[in-house]
């Protein structure tokens, strides 16, 4: 059951696509920007509440986005 926060990059990039890190992966939110940046991804945060119900989703990071 996921708990927490976790970040979810949208791309090309078999690794990366479709699949949640937890926030625990990454020293801070700019590392995620960073690795978002890297391959030009879409960075999403989800917070999950205690009982795995997804509470909220932010976009972080777009490289589209002027």
């Amino acid at each position: 059951m996921l708990t927490g926060t976790y970040y979810s990059f949208d791309c090309m990039n078999a690794f990366l696509k479709d699949k949640l890190f937890p926030a625990s992966d990454f020293v801070n939110e700019d590392e995620a920007i960073k690795m978002a940046s890297n391959y030009e991804a879409t960075l999403y945060k989800h917070t999950y509440n205690h009982l795995g119900v997804k509470t909220n989703t932010k976009t972080i990071y777009d490289p589209w986005e002027e």
